[in-house]
């Protein structure tokens, strides 16, 4: 063939750090990450997500790894969010997955409607069900350590206590639901 054509497209997800609620203006990032994506001749069919974690369906080149459009979406979101306020970062894994362009619309309608969701499934249960549902392998006692230093550490981080999804999670000390910042 004389052209290369495809049609890659990715649902990346990707969490602030511990998964706090960290991002203070949510549809302002969704837009900057959209641009973002633009400048770097990806197509961004959405972008949304909760105030700790982003969901971005896009299309990229054929010449863009996985790997590199998520670190250059993150990379460039976290120098915006630093400019704009106190920011911890985001957590150095993510999650990719295809998508076939005859479910655009479906995972569109899914990333708009984010805040929604969330009141029923959390963040964590989530992901674990994106997993599943695509067969990823996945070790559970790995994908939500916070802080695996200090896994072993009681001076300060409290025992690892268990999501519904019977995840381990660890919290600091004293963390409790309403401390979270919506």
């Amino acid at each position: 063939m004389a052209h290369t054509c495809t049609s890659i497209l990715f649902h990346l997800v990707f969490s602030v750090k511990n998964r706090d609620f960290a991002i203070a203006e949510p549809p302002k990032l969704w837009a900057y990450v959209a641009g973002v994506a633009k400048n770097l001749h990806y197509h961004p069919y959405a972008v949304g997500g909760t105030g700790n974690h982003v969901h971005v369906l896009a299309g990229a080149p054929a010449v863009v790894s996985v790997a590199e459009a998520v670190q250059k979406l993150k990379s460039n979101s976290s120098r915006w969010l630093r400019e704009h306020g106190k920011w911890p970062g985001w957590q150095e894994g993510y999650g990719a997955f295809s998508v076939s362009s005859s479910n655009i619309d479906a995972v569109r309608h899914y990333i708009q409607n984010q805040e929604e969701h969330h009141r029923r499934q959390t963040c964590e249960d989530e992901f674990l069900s994106f997993l599943e549902r695509s067969g990823t392998p996945f070790d559970r006692d790995k994908v939500f350590d916070l802080v695996p230093s200090l896994r072993d550490s009681d001076s300060s981080m409290s025992r690892p206590r268990h999501s519904r999804a019977g995840l381990r999670l660890y919290r600091p000390s004293g963390w409790n639901a309403a401390d979270r910042v919506e």
